[in-house]
């Protein structure tokens, strides 16, 4: 559920910044899609801090910033992703949003794995030597490197 809501909130922003800005060529289509990124991600830590991995801890700014921090690798793929299939894979009779949201599909499983796994294993992993049922935190060796 958290992945579908934060496909939606991705999709929705980067099809409202490719229509009101008019943006067709790939470069232009990676500049919104990094866009959508940011409000997609904001989502995406939230629901997955409180909901996939139940986290109950306070908000930390430096576990978002890991969190951010692993899904910039996510979203390089995903925007690498997106450029090249947007750069004429599709066939032509495919209507531009067509082709435009095929691309994004595919960038979206490309990166949706890497994703997962980060969060998993860097930013909502039980903390190392954490108390008797204290919920689950960064890794302390990737917040201590932040320290």
């Amino acid at each position: 559920m958290v992945g579908i809501a934060n496909t939606l909130v991705d999709y929705v922003v980067l099809n409202l910044l490719v229509l009101a800005l008019g943006i067709i060529s790939s470069a232009g289509l990676v500049l919104c899609n990094i866009a959508a990124f940011f409000g997609a991600n904001l989502n995406s830590y939230v629901l997955n801090k409180r909901w996939t991995f139940e986290d109950r801890s306070h908000w930390s700014k430096k576990e978002y910033l890991l969190f951010l921090f692993c899904s910039l690798g996510g979203l390089g793929i995903n925007c690498l992703v997106l450029y090249f299939l947007s750069s004429g894979v599709f066939p032509e009779t495919f209507s531009f949003f067509m082709h435009l949201n095929l691309a994004k599909l595919s960038a979206s499983v490309a990166s949706m794995v890497w994703n997962f796994y980060a969060y998993k294993v860097f930013v909502f992993s039980p903390r190392i030597g954490a108390d008797e049922g204290a919920s689950g935190h960064c890794g302390e060796r990737v917040k201590s490197a932040l320290r």
